[in-house]
């Protein structure tokens, strides 16, 4: 049984830009630090749309 713990890079407290947010979480998987997230609640409103797209 493997126990030994891998380092992993420490979320940022605070990102200067949601490019700098992006940038991270394209290198790291959120699966990673799972527990470090906190339950949200939130609602959405999904709209119903219709595009038309006309074929010859």
């Amino acid at each position: 049984m493997n126990t030994k713990k891998t380092k992993r890079t420490p979320i940022p407290k605070e990102f200067r830009s949601l490019e700098e947010a992006g940038a991270f979480w394209d290198t790291h998987s959120a699966a990673e630090y799972g527990d470090q997230m906190e339950d949200v609640e939130m609602q959405v409103d999904i709209q119903k749309r219709r595009f038309v797209v006309l074929l010859d």
